[in-house]
């Protein structure tokens, strides 16, 4: 089992396409790392925008929860840079 911490930790099946180097899969990576980025970002702006109705306690929280999404989200937007370099040099 991959560790979730890992920064560099793939999702199923990535290591795969990698390898193959098939156009569709690159496309398939692209569109799932935007998904997950953009529900990521939301995330990360719903702990802000409820974030002051949060007792003191649970802010401390909360912006444990915040660092590990930020990270989370750091990752995923670095595979999706990835994907979307190898798509534009496919095109």
């Amino acid at each position: 089992m991959a560790d979730i911490t890992d920064p560099n930790r793939l999702l199923p099946g990535e290591q795969t396409s990698i390898s193959s180097g098939n156009l569709e899969d690159v496309k398939h990576w692209v569109s799932v790392y935007a998904e997950l980025v953009d529900f990521k970002d939301a995330l990360l702006d719903e702990i802000h925008n409820q974030g002051e109705q949060v007792s003191d306690e649970g802010r401390a929280e909360l912006a444990n929860d915040e660092k590990l999404l930020q990270a989370e989200a750091a990752r995923l937007k670095r595979r999706l840079e990835y994907w979307q370099g190898v798509l534009a040099k496919r095109q």
